[in-house]
């Protein structure tokens, strides 16, 4: 999102006040969006955006 600021490292990023900052942002974000008639869907826990990988066969890769 780019209206929620950006993860930041320093020291004053990760007080109480700055995350209570963050949050705020992040609240009025998700209220805009469902203002804007954005719906929040829930996805199953075990659903995943990737389909499963072809296991690798390293059978005769190494030299003789």
């Amino acid at each position: 999102m780019s209206s929620v600021q950006s993860i930041d490292d320093s020291p004053e990023a990760h007080t109480v006040a700055a995350k209570e900052r963050v949050r705020d942002q992040l609240d009025d974000a998700v209220a805009n969006f469902l203002a804007q008639g954005g719906k929040v869907q829930q996805i199953e826990s075990h659903v995943t955006a990737a389909p499963p990988k072809k296991p690798l066969s390293r059978y005769g890769d190494r030299p003789i």
